[in-house]
């Protein structure tokens, strides 16, 4: 390979070095986010009331303090 090829082989792997360090980041910030929602669902002293906006099959229930919805 010349010169320029190796350079843009290298900057490119260093790209994908970074991508794979931001994709790390994401799934953590994710599993923080999974972690705190059901720690969250837990602890609330949930009142559900029904959830106007959702217009499915199904009725569902929201709680009113979290914003969480009813697990079945």
């Amino acid at each position: 390979m010349n010169k320029l090829a190796v350079e843009i082989s290298n900057d490119l792997n260093l790209k994908y070095k970074e991508l794979a360090v931001i994709n790390n980041s994401r799934k953590n910030i994710i599993d923080e986010i999974d972690f705190l929602k059901n720690k969250l669902y837990k602890t609330c002293q949930h009142q559900w009331i029904i959830d106007h906006n959702n217009c499915g099959e199904r009725t569902e229930l929201i709680c009113q303090h979290c914003q969480m919805y009813k697990m079945a």
